[in-house]
Order: structure tokens, then C-alpha cells, then sequence
């Protein structure tokens, strides 16, 4: 059986860093993290914009720019797994979730998104918007794009995604303290074959 692709998703400050480390540490020693931490020319303008987000074509082209990025980090990812399990922070979810549905580049961006090789199972971490935007206040100042209304619509991007047919093998697990959650993603490792129990 080849190593297992375990994707985390969830919005910014649902504790996808976090479960990942100890999914890590913990129940899957050896394997390797891939997490996108490289801003396109798009992002990097969106930024620092002084009325970010931006609105009407702006914004389409940056999620059109977000989404080619990250097909490009997939297939690096694709080519260069690493030799253990595959632990992917975000993943195509995440960029439906977001470039899809906030961004405004709707139903053309999940075709382009079925190219990426699916996860063996997805671990969504539902999280409130206002705990996701008081977590992110506790680590320092917020991006811009961690404010909470585009939280809020970035929350609502992923239920509409989650609700189309073919989303895959995925468990929802609810927002808890850092046990809960841990105890909630071994079960479903194990649940799904992918760790012993």
C-alpha cells in the first residue's frame, strides 16, 4: 500500500497548523508536510492593496492567479511527495472554497481543480468565523484577509463546496479544544484504514 494523502482544510485560524504538527509528531512519524507559504505576484499586489479585498475584475483575476499558483505547488507536490504519508495543509477544498466562492471564479475553477490528485481522506475542521478571527488576534495582528467578514464568506465558500456530489472521502470534525480535535482525526485515520487502531 503506498503512503496515505491526508489533507487538513478549514478556514484561517480553524487549527489546520496545529493538528497538522501533531499529526505529524505524534500518529504519523516520517511523514511530510506540504503547506503553500509562497505569495503569487496577485496575493502579494491584493495585499497591500488599500481596498483589499479587491472587488468586480480585480478580483477574478486574482483568483485566477491564486488558482494557477496553486495548481503549480499541486503539481510539485505531485512529482515530490516525499517517502512517508503526505500531509497536505489545504488543498483543492480549500482553493474551490476560496477562489471559487469568494473570489468569483466559480464553477470553472473546480474543473481545473479535478486535475489535483485527491487525498486519500480530508479532515475538515469546522470553526466558527469569530473564534477563527480571535485565534488569529492571539498570534498578533491579522492580514487583511484574515478580517472577519471575508472569514465569514470564506466559511460559507467551503459549505458550498462541501455540499456538491464527489467531494470525496472527508470527515467534518467540530470546532473543540485541541484534544477533541486530535481524538476526532485519529478515529477517522483509523476509521478510514490509514493508521492502526
Amino acid at each position: 500500500m503506498s503512503p496515505p494523502w491526508i489533507a487538513v482544510s478549514g478556514i484561517d485560524g480553524a487549527g489546520k497548523t496545529t493538528l497538522l504538527d501533531w499529526l505529524r509528531r505524534d500518529l504519523l512519524p516520517g511523514a511530510t508536510v506540504h503547506k503553500k507559504t509562497d505569495r503569487n505576484d496577485a496575493a502579494r499586489v491584493a495585499r497591500h492593496h488599500p481596498v483589499f479585498p479587491l472587488r468586480g475584475r480585480a478580483d477574478v483575476a486574482y483568483g485566477w492567479g491564486t488558482l494557477f499558483d496553486y495548481l503549480a505547488h499541486a503539481r510539485r507536490v505531485e512529482h515530490d511527495p516525499g517517502d512517508g504519508a503526505v500531509l497536505l495543509d489545504r488543498w483543492s477544498l480549500c482553493v474551490a472554497a476560496w477562489c471559487g466562492q469568494v473570489l468569483g471564479v466559480g464553477p470553472a475553477a473546480d474543473d481545473l481543480l479535478q486535475t489535483m490528485r485527491r487525498p486519500d481522506l480530508t479532515l475538515f475542521l469546522e470553526c466558527r468565523p469569530a473564534l477563527a478571527r480571535a485565534r488569529l488576534e492571539g498570534r498578533g495582528t491579522p492580514k487583511p484577509d484574515e478580517d472577519l467578514g471575508i472569514l465569514e464568506a470564506f466559511a460559507a465558500g467551503y459549505e458550498a463546496v462541501l455540499a456538491r456530489p464527489g467531494v470525496g472521502p472527508l470527515v467534518r470534525i467540530v470546532e473543540g479544544d485541541e484534544e477533541s480535535v486530535r481524538q476526532a482525526a485519529a478515529k477517522a485515520l483509523a476509521d478510514h484504514g490509514l493508521v492502526a487502531r
